[in-house]
């Protein structure tokens, strides 16, 4: 898929808030350049596209070595 092809996706979608992840390279500044370029709309507003070194504190992951990684879970902190 390509990143416009996901922006329409995330547009479609009947969720208010989405959180990406992604590794290095993997293409979320393009999807988020997709997206903002999906929503844009005559005036030249958009919907928000929020994404910095920050948002990394907001949540960790649990590998579940202990158990063979049979239950990876994404914390998100409140």
């Amino acid at each position: 898929m390509s990143p416009s092809e996901i922006a329409e996706q995330l547009i479609d979608t009947k969720e208010n808030v989405i959180l990406l992840y992604a590794f290095n390279s993997t293409g979320k500044t393009r999807l988020s350049v997709a997206y903002k370029d999906a929503t844009k709309k005559a005036d030249g507003s958009h919907t928000g596209v929020y994404y910095n070194a920050f948002s990394e504190d907001l949540f960790a992951w649990n590998n579940d070595t202990a158990n063979n990684e049979e239950n990876i879970r994404l914390t998100i902190t409140p």
